[in-house]
């Protein structure tokens, strides 16, 4: 091998080198953990009951976040943090909002049993009251500029179980905005999503027509659409519908999650979702 060659060979060789390292480099950012950290509020507030009014249990969990470089971001993710939780009116500190919370929660129970006590003209499906209530947060996706969220309310108003929803918020730490979907995907795709939802339901609940999935319990198909609430990770996008939304009530909480390369034709250019199917 002559020295010119051997020149270009080695050449080559580093370059594939370093091409290599960049990829690798590339992946390795894309699971960043977020600078951002949290304190967990819990509260336990009990009602013990008497003789006319039975018991009731609130239970309250905050992931709240307290620590990030940014603190006009940080305090905007607090804001919306509490309020998922504890209402549109929370403003103050968790420790106070949630007990306030409890509070309301307690004296509406006390409320409204009292309220069927004296009136007995109301049937006792109209003036139910909680037995347990139950509000918990959990972060379940952090990185890579996105903070996920899910909150969790939980009632049980007797009988053999209760029911549960589920919420999210999903952040961009780089603005501190609560993403909607219309921010990660391109104009005039609802229609594409909502039959990729579609498609999704029938494959998860295994059938191959669409008519059966009203046959399945499915209330009605034109309203199966995106929504808000959803849910992401480094798999896809989940959007979660609780019950009653889109099926009927026994069917309880329904997920249908899309990976981020079926719709990758979607997704908006450069939006926070396109590193993953880069």
């Amino acid at each position: 091998m002559n020295k010119k060659r051997k020149s270009l060979f080695s050449f080559s060789a580093w370059l594939a080198i370093a091409l290599l390292l960049c990829g690798c480099s590339q992946k390795e950012k894309k699971n960043v953990a977020n600078p951002i950290q949290f304190q967990t509020y819990t509260l336990q507030k009990e009602f013990k009951g008497d003789s006319i009014i039975p018991p009731i249990a609130v239970d309250l969990r905050v992931e709240y976040p307290t620590q990030y470089p940014d603190r006009t971001i940080l305090k905007k993710i607090q804001l919306a943090v509490l309020r998922s939780v504890l209402g549109d009116k929370a403003i103050n500190n968790p420790a106070d909002e949630m007990e306030k919370m409890a509070e309301n929660i307690i004296n509406e129970h006390k409320e409204k049993i009292m309220e069927l006590t004296n009136n007995p003209q109301i049937e006792d499906g109209d003036c139910l009251s909680n037995t347990y209530h139950q509000t918990s947060q959990e972060v379940l996706f952090n990185q890579d500029g996105i903070l996920t969220i899910q909150t969790a309310d939980s009632s049980h108003y007797g009988g053999s179980k209760g029911i549960k929803f589920l919420y999210y918020n999903n952040f961009d730490l780089k603005t501190g905005n609560d993403l909607k979907y219309s921010d990660l995907f391109i104009e005039d795709s609802e229609e594409m999503l909502s039959s990729f939802i579609i498609q999704k339901l029938m494959v998860d609940n295994q059938i191959e027509d669409e008519s059966q999935l009203e046959e399945n319990g499915f209330i009605d198909l034109s309203e199966i659409k995106p929504i808000n609430n959803f849910k992401l990770d480094t798999d896809g996008i989940t959007f979660v519908y609780n019950p009653s939304e889109i099926a009927c009530l026994a069917l309880g909480i329904i997920k249908v999650t899309l990976s981020y390369e079926e719709i990758r034709l979607l997704m908006k250019e450069g939006s926070l979702l396109s590193k993953f199917v880069d």
